[in-house]
């Protein structure tokens, strides 16, 4: 398991979280509370199905308010106590004329050389590639490390090593390159089930000076998915969380969560 070794560490103030401030997070609550994010209606199809997929559409109004659509993957720990972010995706596949949005996860993630999966967010949707950021320690100090993956040659890789952003909205230091020798541990945004939220740190990895990632396969094990909307007016909305496993290298999507 990829967090036997995981310590928790308190959440800091400095931190990049891309569903933070200045969002509208809306979880079934009355539509005179939720503002714009009453213009999506989800239709769910069932969550098991012979093509393992988890497909939602929008309605007429979610399609002219609705900005992007993306994936929200958390891993569930072996006793269920504790759920590890994995972050949000750009990986879906979607119709903007009918409204329809498919999962396009294959049980892959970025990973460290090692295979340690990252808790990656995605930042900003470039001319040719996403650029993403992920929680790390380096050398024992908290920060966030960035790549970007190449739509054309599928190629992941770093590009700086940058602070993030405050609550405030101030950014951190100005961003450096790693350098051969830098320790990177992992860290995974992540709750336990009294809703305490913390970091879960993975296992130290000693960067040797390649700037590759990779997509690893992820651990056997039980999971979360859900869609990340964001709106035209600054806000956030979050589908049903729907649970699937990963056996034999199989992917299975079982229940609302």
């Amino acid at each position: 398991m990829i967090f036997q070794n995981s310590v928790k560490r308190k959440i800091t103030h400095r931190r990049l979280f891309l569903f933070a401030t200045a969002r509208c997070v809306c979880y079934n609550i009355p539509t005179w509370v939720v503002g714009f994010c009453v213009f999506y209606q989800f239709i769910k199809t069932e969550k098991e199905r012979t093509n393992g997929v988890y497909t939602f559409t929008l309605d007429e109004n979610g399609i002219r308010n609705a900005e992007s659509v993306d994936a929200l993957v958390y891993l569930v720990s072996a006793d269920g106590s504790e759920n590890y972010c994995l972050g949000l995706s750009g990986n879906v596949v979607g119709d903007w004329d009918t409204g329809t949005f498919t999962d396009n996860f294959d049980g892959t993630w970025f990973s460290l050389p090692d295979g340690q999966p990252l808790c990656a967010y995605l930042v900003d949707q470039c001319d040719g590639y996403d650029l993403y950021t992920s929680p790390i320690m380096l050398n024992g100090n908290q920060t966030n490390l960035r790549f970007r993956w190449d739509y054309d040659t599928g190629a992941v890789t770093i590009t700086d090593i940058w602070d993030g952003v405050d609550s405030a909205g101030f950014s951190g230091r100005p961003t450096v390159t790693l350098k051969p020798g830098d320790v990177i541990t992992p860290l995974y945004d992540s709750y336990d089930n009294t809703n305490e939220s913390f970091y879960a740190s993975g296992t130290p990895f000693s960067y040797i000076g390649d700037n590759s990632l990779v997509f690893g396969a992820l651990p056997e094990g039980e999971y979360l998915y859900s869609f990340w909307i964001d709106d035209i007016y600054g806000g956030s909305w979050m589908s049903d969380t729907v649970s699937f496993s990963i056996q034999n290298g199989n992917i299975m999507y079982n229940q609302a969560a």
